[in-house]
This record gives structure tokens, sequence and C-alpha cells, in this order.
């Protein structure tokens, strides 16, 4: 029944106008997003986004007065207001600060897929390091993903951050909302969790302030991700920093030359935030700092690498059970 009422209150986003011409700047984010995908989208007409196929999309903002609530209810508008610091060095994010983090659902339904199955018929496998994943062939994710591949295997001592990848592809809501997650698309891909930051671990509400933020991956595979259009969860104030998602509007090659035209980061803006999480245990959950390893293995040995993310709550009894059951799937939190 939520994700009914989910489904209904984002389609008024289609069926309802607004008479206020867009803004000199929502134009140029809408320009984007067609440049973004150009096999679905063709052009603005006032305040509606014309797709090639015909559909027609309303250019709206979310009325919704909290943070929650806009992230389950946006309007177009909103998945494009914060700004992408694509292959900016890496800071701390502002509170509630989560660049890319909205998403309008019908748009990604509308390319990829509205059902599992239908996005399915499109994953291909992608050779991650000698892990096979599967993520979409649509708007070329596939293709993307290989090429960033294939320019991060040109610095080994990256390695221990990107293997093993815990997923691409699964048809989930993020738990304890009605929000699809982007895996549910293919469109995803989470990297190894042992090197990883996730907002919630300690036990943060969404939307509270003081958020400890902790980073340890370089921003060297931050930089070649965001190049080839990808976004990284580590940029947003609910970090998430194994998490990457395909958003070519918000990140790729331009936005990233742009951004260093005038000259390049300096050395010291090149270094990792924080550190690697540390566990509050007082938070009910199996990660201990001495089983992520363990934790790494009995991932790697899955037959189909599955998203984890934002959902190592959702476990309650530790590694040992996720080895010798690896077909239950309780991953239900990630983006």
């Amino acid at each position: 029944m939520a994700q009914l009422l989910h489904a209904l209150t984002l389609a008024a986003g289609l069926l309802v106008s607004s008479p206020a011409p867009l803004t000199a700047d929502e134009t140029v984010r809408v320009q984007a997003l067609i440049r973004a995908y150009p096999d679905f989208l063709s052009h603005v007409e006032g305040r509606t986004l014309v797709w090639r196929d015909g559909t027609r999309m309303l250019l709206t903002r979310s009325t919704a007065t909290s943070y929650t609530e806009r992230l389950n209810t946006p309007g177009l508008l909103d998945q494009l207001a914060v700004p992408y610091p694509a292959c900016a060095p890496i800071r701390t994010p502002a509170w509630n600060v989560d660049p890319g983090r909205t998403r309008f659902e019908p748009l990604f339904r509308r390319m990829y897929g509205g059902t599992a199955a239908q996005v399915q018929r499109n994953l291909r496998p992608v050779n991650w390091f000698g892990q096979s994943v599967q993520v979409t062939r649509v708007n070329g994710v596939d293709r993307s993903l290989q090429a960033v591949a294939a320019e991060l295997a040109r610095s080994p001592e990256l390695r221990p951050f990107l293997t093993p990848s815990a997923g691409t592809f699964l048809w989930r809501t993020v738990a304890g909302t009605p929000r699809l997650s982007v895996h549910s698309f293919g469109a995803a891909i989470d990297l190894n969790v042992a090197r990883s930051s996730y907002w919630a671990w300690n036990g943060y509400r969404e939307g509270q302030q003081g958020i400890t933020y902790r980073n340890a991956f370089p921003l060297k595979v931050v930089q070649v991700f965001e190049r080839h259009g990808w976004i990284w969860g580590g940029r947003w104030y609910h970090h998430d920093t194994m998490h990457f998602e395909y958003r070519p509007e918000l990140t790729g090659a331009e936005a990233c030359q742009n951004r260093w035209s005038a000259r390049p980061p300096q050395a010291a803006e090149h270094q990792s935030v924080g550190r690697p999480r540390t566990v509050n245990t007082s938070f009910t959950h199996p990660w201990q700092p001495d089983v992520r390893g363990q934790f790494g293995r009995a991932l790697s040995a899955l037959a189909v690498p599955q998203p984890v993310g934002e959902t190592l709550e959702a476990f309650t009894t530790g590694t040992a059970r996720l080895a010798t059951r690896p077909a239950r799937r309780t991953y239900a939190q990630d983006y």
C-alpha cells in the first residue's frame, strides 16, 4: 500500500502544471538532463519535458516541507536542484546536502523499466576485476562501467578499494521508505564493504544533524567514476562511500574539465577526509571490526553479487549466517 501511494503521489508530477516559467538556472540543468539521456529525451516546451516517444513530464518541485518528505515525493526539478561537485576535492558535506540522492522515480522507471523483469531483460555482464557483475545496457551503463574498470586497472594500488564488489542489480526499495533503490534499475555498483563507511551504521536518523563523516576511498577512484558519468555516495551528508550510480546529468568528463580548467587541485586536496568507519556497539548490528574481512571474503564467494551499501543493519546474526545462507536476500537499505 505504501508503494502504491508513493507511485500515485509521484504520478501527480506528470499531471499538475505550474504557470511559472523555468529560471535560467533550471533551464541549464534541464538541458544537461536532455544531453545525458539523448536516446529518450527530446526537448522542453514551457515547463514540460518532452520525450522522443511523445511522453510529457511536468518540470515541478515538491511541495513537501521536510527533507525526508521531499526525498519520498520529489518533483523532477528537485532531482536537479543540488549541484554535484564533480571531480572536486573530498570535503565533509554540509547538513542534508546530498547531491544526486533525490530522484524522480518515474524518469528512471520510464528509461530502465518499471518492473524487475523489464530491467532484467536489459542486464549485461561486466568483468569487474575478474568478478562478473550485472548492469543495464540502457544508456550505455554497461559500457561506461567497463570503461571505468579499464581505467582503474592502470592503478593496481587501488584494487583493495574496488574488490570484491558488494553488488549491482537487485530490485527493492530502500528499507523503511517507499523509494526504489537505484540498484533496482541496474545502474549502480557497490564496492568493497571492508573499506566503506555508511551514515546509518552508527545509528543516526535520516536528516539528523551531526552525522559524522568518514571516508577511506582515494579521490582518484572517485574521479575516474565521475569522469565516466557516475556520482559517488561519499559526496552526500548521508554518506555511503561504497556506492556509485550512473547519473550523467550531474557529472561526466565535461563537468570535471570545467571544474579544473583553471587549475588542478593541490596535492593536499587529494586526501580522503576522516578515517574508515568505527562501530558504535550500542547500535545493534553484526558489523564488528574483526569480522569485516570475513564478510568481504564471504561476499566474493557468492555466485551473484548483491548490493549492500545502506543495508547492513538488516542483518541480525553476523557473517557466519551469511556464509551458510547465501541465497537469503535481506539487503534492503542501500541506495
